[in-house]
């Protein structure tokens, strides 16, 4: 089993503005090829410019957290390819 965890920060200062977003993954290998995997993300910004991730806006107010997840197989065609449909 492996587990992965990223995070960003970001201040803009000419809005005034924080984001910060959360994400981890967790990955249980089958076979050499085959591997199952959990991917959970959040992310949480001020509401000065109503910019969302994924091209959204975000409802008046002062902060605003989004939330996702996912998970699926994982197929490693080659050393540097992996195919992971979702």
């Amino acid at each position: 089993m492996q587990w992965v965890f990223q995070s960003d920060a970001l201040r803009v200062i000419r809005h005034e503005e924080n984001h910060f977003a959360l994400s981890h993954s967790i990955f249980y290998t089958l076979t050499d090829r085959r591997t199952f995997g959990k991917r959970t993300e959040g992310w949480k910004g001020d509401n000065v410019t109503r910019d969302a991730p994924r091209g959204g806006t975000l409802p008046l107010s002062e902060s605003n957290p989004l939330y996702a997840g996912t998970f699926g197989f994982y197929y490693r065609t080659t050393a540097n390819l992996t195919i992971r449909p979702e």
